[in-house]
């Protein structure tokens, strides 16, 4: 984050680019999933073990005097826990942290800020120990950094540089002994250059980069002052280049010429978005596509800022990403906000009955840093306002201050911290930004490094196989049972199956039961409806009626082709797929009896007609014709003896 601006001439730097505004991915369990190691039979499913309530988690902040346990990501005892704050440690000595970076094995290294001391500081997050470390680089004591970048594969710490006059690098191979030096003279910005003193005559506002974001081997330095995006290209063998990008827009290519443009960036994917802080848009420059036009999204004239003494409307001094979006600490801004990762726009988010406005003209940010817990809230910690805000971004209205804490000092500072980190133990670490500001300005004899405890959902019971209830079932490795066609899950009290209403069903792909039409029935397992079919025609589905095949008839309400028969006179031919014909029996021929599947000859003396004979009887009582008649038949075919 860029520096708050100050009382009077005297400005404070706040931001620290990676440690606030680099996402945290948080893990979460679901009860009896798949990996909970219970695999249950068919007809069976897994349920938590059923056991008494137990005791609320005795939350002691993560430690005792005499040990560092952490925060658990889950409470014990199946219990949520509330959030707790207390003091650690104890700063007696005169330091400046303007950001904090985790590194490895719990080391969190604290960036200088102003002169005020000759030794870089880490804190062990194990054991809540300070580490001095000093440095022969003279170059190194006068400067200022905004925030570090932390490579993991070279085990490397970069500081972006603010006012100083080289990025500095801290070669953490062996953490006992971190190896400081220097390297990369970035260019000057665009509103002046200064020497060793110009810190201390009014120039505290002024600097170069805000803070660095990690995207690949790449480390992208956010535009303060500075006109251009810096970029570091870092090897593996740790040889740097340094390189800058120019807004590219041909309608405005100025864009980035200006005072305390952006508090930080945020990567989502490939694309940086640059937080506004005395800037009047979002920047965003999409990576992978060097070519590419940036954009520039301006923010609503409907958000309320309040003006320094300047009349500069300080914006947002950090942020942080959570489920795709960039939610914002407020410096002047009269609310919290978010971003949208699609579109770049801010819109508010009400915090409850949590007051921001600082009162008067905002000559301080009223937060120093966004960080997500275990638990999935957000965490503001305070630089000008007066406590630590925890915000659920399920219900934001619900966000509450951290009024209490305590622990081993008794006493638990709320204000006036420069950077927090959520460390590798489940704690989050909230700094001091400036311990002689603390002990001049606010006649403290000391400053504390604080954590906060955010426990997260309360333990996952273990897991046991059970049978289904009554009129359900479920296949092998369920976890849970589906209710039998025909029944639906009751809507009151614990899982069960009842037995759809009359004239109605349900189907295996059903959710619950429904209503038949009118004119159908139900089946006898109430799983499907059925529509009544007319006379010479069939149910081929539920809702379907479809007419018997040629020569056949059925009668009303027919449940199947099988209730078709052939007409007199007509033999039924099977074919594949179960379907028949019914084809006519030839002059001569006679059908023995209904259903037959072959006409036979009619018996010596007796004729029949083509068709017009069911049965031997029928044929025998046919007419008598004439001898001519007969005999014309046999010329025509029409007849036969």
């Amino acid at each position: 984050m860029p520096p708050p601006h100050g009382r009077g001439t005297r400005w404070v730097h706040v931001c620290m680019a990676v440690a606030v505004c680099v996402p945290m991915s948080i893990a979460s369990t679901t009860p009896c999933s798949a990996e909970g190691g219970v695999s249950c039979q068919a007809g069976d499913f897994a349920r938590p073990v059923r056991a008494a309530a137990a005791a609320p988690f005795n939350a002691t902040c993560g430690y005792t005097a005499e040990n560092v346990t952490g925060c658990p990501s889950t409470p014990h005892g199946g219990v949520a826990a509330e959030t707790c704050v207390a003091d650690v440690f104890e700063i007696t000595f005169r330091a400046s942290f303007y950001g904090s970076v985790l590194c490895a094995d719990g080391l969190i290294f604290l960036i200088p800020g102003l002169v005020v001391s000759l030794d870089f500081y880490m804190f062990d997050t194990h054991t809540h120990t300070m580490r001095a470390t000093p440095s022969n680089d003279l170059e190194l004591y006068k400067t200022l950094y905004n925030g570090g970048v932390y490579m993991d594969s070279i085990k490397t710490l970069f500081l972006v540089p603010f006012q100083a006059q080289a990025v500095g690098v801290v070669d953490l191979a062996d953490p006992s002994t971190p190896v400081l030096s220097h390297l990369i003279t970035t260019p000057p910005t665009d509103r002046w250059e200064f020497d060793f003193f110009d810190r201390w005559v009014g120039n505290m506002h002024a600097g170069r980069y805000s803070g660095g974001v990690l995207f690949g081997n790449l480390i992208l330095l956010v535009p303060y002052d500075a006109a251009t995006i810096g970029v570091l290209f870092v090897q593996q063998d740790k040889s740097v280049q340094f390189n800058e990008v120019a807004w590219n827009d041909a309608a405005e290519p100025n864009r980035l010429v200006g005072a305390a443009k952006f508090s930080c960036g945020v990567m989502v994917h490939s694309k940086l978005f640059l937080v506004p802080k005395a800037a009047d848009f979002v920047g965003i420059v999409d990576v992978s596509e060097p070519g590419a036009t940036h954009v520039a999204v301006s923010v609503d004239s409907a958000l309320q800022f309040i003006p320094d003494q300047n009349g500069l409307k300080h914006k947002y001094a950090a942020a942080v990403l959570v489920n795709k979006t960039i939610y914002l600490a407020p410096c002047c801004a009269t609310e919290f906000a978010k971003m949208d990762t699609e579109t770049g726009l801010i819109s508010e988010v009400r915090a409850g009955a949590v007051v921001l406005s600082p009162g008067g003209g905002c000559s301080i940010c009223l937060y120093a840093s966004a960080v997500q817990g275990t638990n999935g809230k957000i965490y503001f910690a305070p630089l000008n306002a007066a406590y630590i805000v925890e915000m659920d971004i399920g219900n934001p209205g619900a966000s509450k201050q951290l009024l209490t804490g305590g622990g081993i000092m008794g006493n638990v500072d709320m204000q006036l911290y420069g950077s927090a980190v959520l460390s590798d133990n489940g704690l989050l670490y909230l700094f001091p930004w400036e311990t002689d500001a603390l002990f001049v300005h606010y006649k403290k004899e000391s400053a504390r490094i604080t954590t906060v405890c955010a426990p997260g959902q309360a333990d996952a019971p273990p897991c046991e196989c059970a049978a289904c209830p009554g009129n359900s079932s479920s296949l092998p490795g369920s976890t849970a049972c589906l209710c039998d066609s025909g029944y639906e899950e009751a809507a009151l009290g614990d899982f069960a199956c009842a037995r759809c209403a009359p004239q109605s069903y349900r189907g295996g792909s059903d959710e619950a039961c429904v209503v038949c039409a009118e004119g159908s029935v139900v089946t006898s397992n109430a799983d499907a409806c059925l529509i009544t079919c007319p006379a010479g025609q069939y149910r081929s589905s539920p809702a379907l009626c479809q007419t018997c095949p040629a020569n056949s008839e059925s009668p009303e309400g027919s449940a199947g082709v099988e209730a078709c028969a052939c007409l007199p006179g007509h033999r039924e031919i099977e074919h594949a797929a179960a379907a028949f014909s019914c084809e006519l029996c030839v002059a001569g021929k006679y059908l023995p009896s209904p259903g037959a599947s072959a006409c036979e000859n009619c018996a010596a003396g007796k004729y029949g007609a083509a068709g017009g004979a069911s049965t031997r009887r029928a044929a025998s009582l046919e007419s008598i014709v004439s001898y001519r008649e007969s005999e014309a038949a046999q010329h025509t075919g029409l007849f036969g003896k």
